[in-house]
């Protein structure tokens, strides 16, 4: 780990960011990142133009997003009934 951030992902949502010292490639990007057995996030390439450089979206991040999108997901739901 680099460094750890606190950037907007897609305006108005902003979240954290683990920097790591590890290519990744535009294939892998999306896919979980793995200490130990655990996933512990998802890895993302950042910048196109650095090398060795990526990132990890933490779990907990994730998690949000998904419990964002299954609220918005019900509430929907519920306008259509």
């Amino acid at each position: 780990m680099s460094r750890i951030e606190f950037v907007p992902y897609n305006f108005p949502v902003s979240g954290l960011r683990i920097q790591i010292d590890a290519a990744i490639n535009p294939g892998n990007s999306g896919g979980p990142a793995v200490a130990g057995d655990q996933m512990i996030g998802l890895a993302f390439s950042g910048y196109n133009d650095a090398q060795n450089i990526g990132y990890i979206i933490p779990n907990e991040e994730v998690e949000l997003f998904f419990a964002g999108y299954r609220g918005r997901a019900l509430r929907r739901q519920a306008s259509n009934v």
